[in-house]
């Protein structure tokens, strides 16, 4: 699972940095990016309904 997180904390730290640009559109590619690294570690992870 480090390698999950390693990943998520890599991209949400480019959407800050990203954010901090002001550029909408590129905030929207990197949150984007940000959104598969939760998604993969919660596929994953989550405990099924």
């Amino acid at each position: 699972m480090g390698k999950i997180a390693r990943a998520f904390n890599a991209e949400a730290n480019k959407l800050a940095e990203v954010a901090a640009g002001g550029d909408i559109n590129a905030i929207k590619v990197q949150f984007g990016k940000t959104g598969e690294t939760c998604k993969s570690c919660h596929d994953k992870y989550r405990v099924k309904d």
